[in-house]
């Protein structure tokens, strides 16, 4: 798994400030879990278990934060499949 690097300029963005800290703990946790070219799967229960595994979350508040975390980034784009 790919280490990521958190740049300090994070804590000055506006768009992800706007979030509630678990949306910020999401919005981070999705891109320091993705692979090299980025992509992770994007299913709320896969999310809750691999950032949120000791957390109390729902996966209906994850998926809520997940596309609150698309919306402040254009460039992320989430698919749900069957």
């Amino acid at each position: 798994m790919p280490r990521r690097m958190i740049t300090p300029d994070i804590w000055f963005n506006e768009k992800v400030a706007s979030l509630p800290d678990a949306g910020r703990l999401l919005f981070i946790g999705i891109f320091s879990n993705a692979d090299d070219d980025g992509r992770l799967k994007a299913s709320a229960r896969f999310l809750k278990a691999h950032i949120f595994p000791y957390d109390d979350k729902t996966t209906g508040l994850v998926k809520e934060l997940r596309d609150k975390c698309a919306e402040i980034d254009n460039q992320w784009r989430t698919v749900e499949l069957m």
